[in-house]
């Protein structure tokens, strides 16, 4: 072998380990997006609990509020699923726009039910006390939902800019690895 097979041979080689570290880079931060998204999950869960159990004293209670209240579980079913749908492709755009589209209609939905509910005039005493502690776990969990979406958001957009780097968006196109969706 002459010098100049030997240094195609380095050159190769040197190639080859980089796109490997770039792959396993950009693993490891599709990776993160899945840790991020459990958290997020375990909110979205509590919430969805804490609306659910809400929906019930709320329509024995104000009968006349029975279409804000089906309109809530409706949302809260649409929720569920999209959230499923994420779980099983945390790193999927399509999969973020139908869950971010799901909590937009949740949230409009809710509105209207949290309006009813933090009304203490409207609550006997008997009902407003765990009334009271649903709201606070709905309140406790839409915090968290704020939180762990902003780190969610935040570990996307870092695997998105790493993916879009130019050597790395070859190995990333190759691979095929798509860029991930903002919540």
């Amino acid at each position: 072998m002459d010098r100049a097979q030997i240094a195609a041979l380095v050159l190769a080689a040197v190639i080859v380990f980089w796109m490997l570290g770039a792959y396993n880079r950009l693993i490891g931060l599709r990776n993160s997006i899945n840790a991020a998204f459990v958290q997020l999950d375990e909110a979205m869960a509590q919430r969805s609990q804490a609306a659910l159990a809400l929906a019930a004293p709320l329509r024995a209670n104000l009968p006349n509020e029975e279409v804000a209240l089906d309109a809530l579980l409706s949302a809260a079913t649409l929720l569920q699923q999209a959230v499923g749908a994420m779980k099983l492709r945390p790193a999927s755009a399509a999969n973020a726009q139908a869950l971010s589209n799901a909590t937009t209609d949740f949230n409009a939905a809710a509105s209207r039910v949290r309006v009813l509910a933090e009304q203490p005039s409207a609550w006997r005493p008997d009902v407003a006390v765990p009334v009271a502690q649903l709201l606070a776990a709905w309140h406790d969990a839409e915090a968290r939902i704020a939180f762990t979406r902003q780190h969610f958001n935040q570990t996307v957009v870092g695997y998105n800019e790493a993916a879009d780097q130019f050597p790395t968006r070859l190995v990333a196109r190759a691979c095929g690895l798509p860029p991930a969706g903002l919540i």
